[in-house]
């Protein structure tokens, strides 16, 4: 960011998660994303961290902490004390989407997550951050947990009505230091429904840009936009599937190998042994599916830094199983009926370590 205020000074920054915008759309629509990206002052790609997936993202981004430290390393987590494998979007349990039956259950949001988040910082120092999505989910499980100490949490009904917001906020607010995060979710959304090449991705993608010229940056007076920087980044890109399945149900001796099913997703399963079974579990994968998946022990994995580094959230270690399966190419992990699900109605998805569900832009303006 320095590039954009190289003397320093700036007093409000705007960030703009568009989720699964991979550098490779960047790359392949930028004739039509002209009017926007004309204006950036800087342009880079950077890595997503790992898991790719949402959760483990937005975790990472509203507290300023690696997966290792936070935790929540997945869209499904096992819970012990609940004997449960939880959805973490959706608060609920696996086998049944009861939205928030793990509140219900004694899991509480506000203190989920052991690290402060980034508005709890930011207060320390006098400045107030502002979260803005859809109205659907601003007063979701996952969005407290997120959001705890915000100083306004803005829901809206489409892409313009939240930018639109955004924009009255920074124009009723032009003496306040404050940190505007806003998320949006329709790529990802018609990216698992159409991939990332699917017309209707593509023209989502190109009538998002148009809305940020239009709706935002063409609209800002000259005051809002003194001392503001605005980012564009995503969490995560996508991995169209290549039909290389591992599917536990169709694999007698996979299944019997397993204690837990479900945890992780359907790109990076966290495999669960039954007792004295870890070898064999890992020699299974090896001997049958060493071009579909990597098979690493999840403790090896976690002391690698590939989560990120210490210190490790109590939890962690738990979350992740005795196996971390990493898919290879567009393979997924079919653990049960859930998967099975998302197998025949997705056709991408992400999670991995993939060029395409890694790499994402990075774009600064100067307002």
């Amino acid at each position: 960011w320095r590039p954009l205020r190289p003397e320093g000074g700036a007093k409000r920054v705007v960030v703009l998660i568009l989720d699964a915008l991979g550098q490779n759309l960047i790359q392949q629509e930028e004739p039509h994303l002209k009017s926007v990206l004309e204006q950036v002052a800087i342009r880079e790609t950077i890595t997503s961290i790992f898991p790719s997936t949402t959760v483990n993202c937005l975790s990472s981004m509203w507290s300023g902490t690696a997966p290792a430290q936070h935790g929540l390393i997945g869209l499904h987590l096992y819970f012990p004390e609940l004997a449960a494998v939880g959805q973490m979007i959706h608060f609920t349990p696996r086998f049944k989407r009861l939205p928030d039956a793990l509140v219900e259950a004694g899991i509480k949001p506000e203190t989920f997550l052991p690290v402060p988040s980034i508005a709890q910082k930011f207060s320390q120092v006098g400045v107030n951050t502002y979260a803005f999505k859809g109205y659907d989910i601003v007063n979701s499980a996952l969005s407290q947990m997120h959001g705890r100490g915000v100083a306004g949490n803005y829901g809206a009904f489409s892409f313009a009505d939240m930018l639109s917001q955004m924009r009255q906020l920074l124009e009723t607010q032009l003496q306040e230091k404050m940190y505007l995060c806003a998320y949006w979710p329709t790529i990802d959304t018609l990216s698992h429904h159409h991939t990332t090449q699917g017309q209707s991705t593509i023209h989502e993608l190109r009538a998002l840009f148009r809305q940020i010229k239009t709706v935002f940056l063409d609209e800002l007076s000259p005051q809002a936009r003194q001392d503001t920087l605005f980012f564009i980044v995503a969490d995560h890109g996508q991995k169209a599937y290549t039909g290389e399945v591992i599917e536990v149900d169709e694999l007698p001796e996979l299944k019997e190998l397993l204690l837990i099913r479900g945890a992780g997703e359907p790109r990076v399963p966290y495999l669960y042994a039954k007792q004295n079974k870890v070898a064999d579990l890992t020699d299974y994968l090896q001997r049958n599916f060493a071009a579909e998946i990597s098979a690493y022990p999840s403790q090896l994995l976690l002391e690698s830094g590939l989560l990120g580094p210490p210190p490790f959230a109590d939890t962690v270690a738990l979350r992740m199983g005795d196996i971390t399966g990493i898919m290879k190419k567009g393979a997924i992990f079919v653990s049960d009926s859930r998967d099975q699900w998302v197998a025949n109605v997705f056709k991408s998805s992400h999670g991995g370590l993939t060029h395409d569900e890694m790499y994402v832009p990075w774009l600064g303006f100067a307002l």
